[in-house]
């Protein structure tokens, strides 16, 4: 006769370490290398269209001040316009391709979580609960979802537009990218202190999301 094991005794499915999680996403993403550097590149493009228009105002200041004919101030005005609509273009580009690898990378992820699910031996999921592998397959895949299509492509578009304004600012003088570098070390400082307290919280997270699961 099988002993049943009360819901509050079973041990829950493990949770995957930030390192292992990394390493499979790193291997996925290799798979789809052009992907990958189309939205690497489309997202460069379109920080240095974004930040182009800023830069050319400036110049049509400084011509302005400078009493220049009306005439040369329409080819400024015409950068400005076609950078402003690149930005968009690229910008757009780069969202849809990252989109693309997170859908392709997320497919895949279903795949191997179902074929993992059902090549466990019988009494790990007895033991575990259906209800614990349900929201491994189901909420934990969901919770991924949402994140690629929410929250890393402005992230990548927000890292490449940090980086163009920086150099654009350097380029333009030493003393203006200095002063635009002050902000790095707080940015660093406050991810050091956020990222190492919330990963153990989103993966408890998982785990408590697996025991609500529990019939």
């Amino acid at each position: 006769m099988t002993q049943m094991i009360p819901d509050a005794e079973r041990p829950l499915l493990p949770v995957a370490t930030a390192r292992e999680s990394w390493a499979w996403l790193g291997r996925a993403v290799r798979t789809k290398s052009a992907i990958a550097a189309a939205g690497i590149v489309t997202a460069a493009l379109g920080a240095a269209a974004t930040v182009l228009p800023v830069y050319m105002f400036g110049v049509l200041v400084d011509r302005v001040r400078e009493s220049a004919p009306i005439a040369s101030l329409g080819g400024i005005v015409a950068i400005i316009a076609v950078a402003a609509v690149a930005a968009g273009v690229f910008t757009g580009l780069s969202r849809y391709f990252v989109a693309v690898l997170g859908s392709t990378v997320l497919a895949r992820l279903r795949e191997v979580v179902v074929v993992r699910t059902l090549r466990l031996p019988m009494r790990t999921v007895e033991q575990a609960g259906k209800g614990d592998v349900l929201a491994r397959v189901g909420d934990d895949v969901a919770v991924i979802d949402k994140a690629v299509s929410d929250a890393v492509p402005p992230v990548i578009s927000a890292l490449f537009l940090v980086v163009v304004s920086l150099t654009t600012m350097v380029g333009i003088d030493w003393r203006l990218g200095l002063a635009g570098m002050i902000a790095v070390p707080m940015y660093t400082l406050a991810l050091r202190w956020y990222l190492p307290r919330s990963a153990p919280r989103y993966a408890a997270q998982r785990v408590a999301m697996g025991a609500r699961s529990r019939p």
